[in-house]
């Protein structure tokens, strides 16, 4: 059986005039109990690191024609329990620049774990689609993800180095570039499970062979380069803040959170109060894991912030890595209070 991933794009149209340098992406999830979700967003990849676009944007779900969702929001819409079906049309638009994108949801990708075991996988994915699994315990432990797939071809399949046993998810990641202004990321997710032991049979008594004598070997023909594939997958994070007393300290240049990616590269912070930029923060990872982001107040954030006796902040985060890929994860919505 294939478990259904949320979003993936075969069909791309894009209407209006792009951002300079702005590009569109849909990423989307669905867990091993079936639940999902699909959330939009815009990123300027112009900048040293890039940050998300500060616009309107909508997301719509049709299906037969019908609206399925629909959501909106600045610099990130989200539809966060709506998993998709075979036939669904998926648009996001930026609706101050009128850019819009629109795709059809085929099915892919899907990872079956039926007849494997102990962290094996095989799968189909959109033609040319690149693809990664990765895998996660219920303790907590963790294996980086890899690419598996890349370039012509619709199907993917590999197994771990380490065989796994159940308590372990298996999660394969598919990146399709529909046009060279809005990428689609799609996740999937299966539940390992343990392999059966081995029946081991009695060895039966070797024949006795008298070898010919063996001819000169050929001369070894030299091996072939082995293919690099070009990661297009974006990585993944987690975010843990504390908001006690975030007023202090974010006027005491203090304000820090905690940010866990699935890859190398940088992690840029943008907290917004409405459009107003309050403060932000940047980090780099040599190696995937957790690094400490400390986000900074610009002057116009320290004017506003004492100006207003409670203001409403929203965090945004967008990960990069080094080769590119960008993903902004669900920004963080909190209220802070004068002198708290």
């Amino acid at each position: 059986m294939f478990p259904r991933a949320c979003v993936v794009a075969v069909v791309s149209l894009a209407v209006g005039v792009p951002a300079a340098q702005g590009k569109m992406f849909v990423s989307s999830s669905v867990g091993a109990d079936g639940a999902g979700h699909v959330e939009g967003y815009a990123v300027d990849l112009s900048l040293a690191t890039p940050a998300t676009i500060n616009d309107n944007l909508t997301l719509d779900v049709q299906r037969g024609g019908v609206s399925a969702g629909s959501a909106s929001g600045v610099g990130y819409a989200a539809l966060p329990s709506l998993a998709l079906v075979a036939g669904d049309v998926v648009t996001l638009t930026d609706v101050d620049t009128t850019e819009g994108h629109s795709f059809a949801y085929t099915g892919a990708p899907a990872l079956a774990l039926d007849g494997l075991c102990g962290g094996k996988f095989t799968g189909v994915r959109d033609e040319g689609a690149s693809v990664s699994v990765s895998a996660g315990s219920s303790g907590g432990g963790a294996v980086a993800g890899a690419v598996v797939a890349s370039g012509p071809g619709t199907s993917f399949a590999g197994g771990f180095t380490t065989p796994l046993s159940g308590g372990w998810t298996l999660k394969a990641s598919q990146t399709v570039a529909a046009d060279p202004a809005f990428t689609v990321f799609a996740d999937v997710s299966a539940a390992v499970t343990d392999c059966p032991p081995a029946v081991v049979a009695p060895a039966a008594p070797a024949p006795v062979v008298t070898p010919a004598p063996a001819p000169a070997p050929a001369p070894a023909a030299p091996a072939p380069a082995p293919a690099v594939a070009r990661d297009l997958v974006a990585p993944t994070g987690t975010l843990k803040l504390k908001t006690l007393n975030a007023y202090r300290a974010l006027l005491g240049g203090t304000f820090a959170d905690a940010v866990t990616t699935t890859e190398p590269g940088t992690v840029a912070q943008t907290l917004y109060a409405g459009r107003v930029v309050v403060a932000t923060g940047r980090a780099k990872l040599a190696r995937a894991g957790s690094a400490k982001v400390v986000v900074k107040l610009t002057r116009s954030g320290r004017s506003h912030l004492r100006s207003h006796r409670a203001t409403p902040l929203r965090l945004v985060t967008t990960l990069t890595d080094t080769s590119g890929n960008a993903r902004v994860l669900t920004p963080k919505h909190f209220t802070i209070r004068r002198g708290h």
